[in-house]
């Protein structure tokens, strides 16, 4: 069941990716990715080792990597597969994530679902 899940997840990140990040500063080098800058975005699809999202998105956020790190609001909802992913901020809507160690230390307005 997480297999499949995690393979969704995966499978709807690549293909959205198409059109990634257009209004927000993205730092990458060879193993990690930082969103941050003045711009809010509205929505991210992501894919990376590690994912570190330190400005607010004001609609969804979709992510795939090794070690997902949110530190900031998603307005929206979001979606999540890896190995880490800690939420640290508030989730406008719902949190779905697929990961061997998932922390949730924000506030969720909506359904969570987590597995692991």
């Amino acid at each position: 069941m997480v297999r499949g899940l995690f393979s969704i997840l995966l499978a709807l990140v690549l293909i959205a990716s198409i059109g990634l990040v257009q209004a927000a500063t993205v730092r990458s080098d060879q193993d990690s990715l930082t969103v941050a800058g003045s711009d809010q975005p509205k929505d991210l699809y992501l894919a990376a080792p590690r994912i570190s999202i330190d400005r607010s998105v004001a609609g969804d956020l979709t992510a795939a990597g090794r070690s997902i790190l949110i530190n900031s609001e998603v307005e929206e909802s979001v979606m999540a597969a890896g190995g880490d992913i800690a939420i640290r901020s508030a989730v406008g809507r719902h949190a779905r994530v697929v990961a061997g160690t998932v922390i949730v230390s924000g506030k969720i307005d909506g359904d969570l679902l987590a597995a692991g």
